[in-house]
């Protein structure tokens, strides 16, 4: 913002700030020593404001500005209905981070109810072990396992990977997905539920629930193979899922103006800084495989619209 000149009195400069605007030079009029200065918001359009103040100081009582003022309160109004219109169409994420998400859609609310269900009845996942050293019936954990060939080495899985799948080769294609719905430690599903409330909800209030379970649904196998092929069968977790959820907000927010989505820049440093501090194993075992596979398909989904448009 820069000055083009001061003016004697506030009605000569509103004067001109009014004739300037049906110019699309959008201007601020402001007290400045005794007299009022007019600012020029965008620079690039100073040298053409300092004419059009010079021509208004040779004859400010010239019948161009006495139309100017309806044309630039019809501008104005139209500008304010079209700033209220883009705020009802955005989620604002920076302050809804830290507390519950109101009105939280059904998809949402389903897939914390079946996490909550699915830890009270695995004891946050402690019955995986023995069911699998035991050879008991399979319980819910090793149901909702990717696999139950936990003792294959690495390197095996890579060289074959039907030997760690080939329960869903046989057909139990659910555990692609169900390795979500398990958390091992109270601060695990807690963390990962709010975080869900949070940026889930924001997608499905303001794309609707198809839109949120297509993103689910491929994050979930593509992360959950992801981790898989990095780190063996035993994991699970929704933080796939969520960072890919943030990765698409956060795509729509830079890329789809009219998408409805915000990602504040201070969240966004946040989560990146989150995903490399896991890496390091600081905070303990984390599956940054499933991670890393749910960011790159949330942002790769976020911006898919781009890419169709180009196509």
């Amino acid at each position: 913002m820069r000055q083009a000149g001061t003016l004697e009195s506030p009605a000569a400069a509103q004067r001109l700030a009014d004739y300037l605007l049906t110019l699309n030079i959008v201007s601020r009029v402001e007290p400045s020593d005794g007299r009022w200065a007019l600012w020029i918001i965008d620079e690039n359009q100073l040298q053409r404001a300092k004419e059009e103040l010079q021509a208004f100081l040779q004859n400010p009582q010239d019948a161009r500005y006495d139309a100017a003022g309806k044309a630039a309160a019809d501008v104005r109004r139209q500008e304010a209905a079209r700033v209220r219109e883009a705020r009802k169409n955005v989620v604002e994420m920076r302050g809804r981070w830290n507390r519950p998400s109101a009105g939280s859609g059904r998809l949402v609310l389903a897939l914390t109810a079946i996490s909550i269900f699915v830890a009270v009845f695995t004891r946050l996942g402690d019955t995986v072990g023995p069911e699998l050293r035991q050879e008991k019936p399979p319980g819910l954990a090793s149901l909702l396992l990717i696999s139950t060939n936990v003792y294959a080495p690495l390197e095996e899985i890579l060289r074959e990977p039907y030997c760690g799948l080939i329960q869903i080769a046989n057909g139990q294609f659910w555990r692609l997905i169900t390795p979500i719905f398990l958390h091992f430690s109270i601060a695990h599903i807690i963390f990962n539920m709010m975080a869900l409330l949070q940026l889930g909800s924001a997608v499905e209030q303001r794309q609707g629930t198809l839109r949120l379970a297509v993103i689910v649904l491929i994050s979930a196998v593509i992360s959950n193979l992801t981790q898989y092929f990095t780190a063996g069968p035993v994991f699970g977790g929704m933080s796939g899922v969520v960072y890919a959820v943030f990765g698409y907000i956060w795509m729509q927010s830079k890329f789809v103006p009219g998408s409805g989505l915000y990602m504040p820049p201070q969240m966004v440093f946040m989560c990146v800084f989150w995903f490399f501090l896991c890496m390091t194993g600081t905070v303990g075992p984390i599956a940054n495989g499933a991670h890393a596979g749910g960011l790159i398909t949330g942002a790769l989904i976020g911006i898919a619209p781009l890419w169709l448009g180009k196509r």
